[in-house]
């Protein structure tokens, strides 16, 4: 399980740098145009390029996990079945994360600030998700508030990359608020 923590966490570090690109390439001068002279409206390429991105990466994380499952197995004994079956919290993870980073991208069309984004939100989730041990450190119930409300707007990846541990070990595991409140973003940025 720490090995899928691990993999995750730097396969989502790579792969955002991987597909950041994508966006602010599209609405650069020469490129926009090409693609503009077809009649296809602007919000299907957007949304092409966001589901390419995702596919690409799905791709790339089910054969990381399944080829490292399959190493493992041979060289253990030991097939977890659940090892491979996490690889889709990652997925999940990962289009909270490109989201943030297609929107900014494209409101700055700077692939940077999109991924610095993306990085930011990847960075401070473990900080958010122990917000009940943080807050009471606040000096006024204000900060406390803000702090929570941050916990509750932003998407949960430190619990999704968590969750991956939980599936793998076979202990029981509650993610329903986790995936509404970051799907809820998710549909807002997007």
């Amino acid at each position: 399980s720490g090995m899928a923590m691990v993999i995750s966490t730097i396969g989502l570090f790579l792969a955002l740098m991987a597909t950041a690109t994508l966006f602010p390439v599209m609405v650069q001068k020469g490129s926009i145009e090409l693609l503009l002279c077809r009649p296809v409206p602007r919000w299907r390429l957007v949304v092409a390029r966001f589901f390419g991105g995702v596919a690409i990466m799905t791709f790339n994380a089910v054969y990381l996990m399944v080829g490292v499952w399959i190493v493992m197995g041979l060289k253990s004994g030991i097939w977890n079945t659940s090892f491979p079956l996490s690889t889709i919290l990652v997925v999940i993870a990962f289009v909270f994360l490109y989201v943030i980073v297609m929107a900014l991208s494209l409101i700055s069309e700077n692939a940077a600030v999109g991924l610095l984004a993306g990085y930011a939100v990847l960075m401070f989730s473990p900080v958010l998700a122990a917000h009940e041990r943080i807050t009471p450190a606040f000096s006024t119930q204000l900060y406390r508030d803000v702090f929570r409300s941050m916990y509750w707007v932003m998407p949960k990846i430190a619990e999704l990359i968590g969750a991956m541990r939980r599936m793998i070990a076979g202990t029981p595991m509650e993610l329903t608020a986790v995936l509404w409140t970051s799907a809820l973003f998710t549909a807002v940025c997007f």
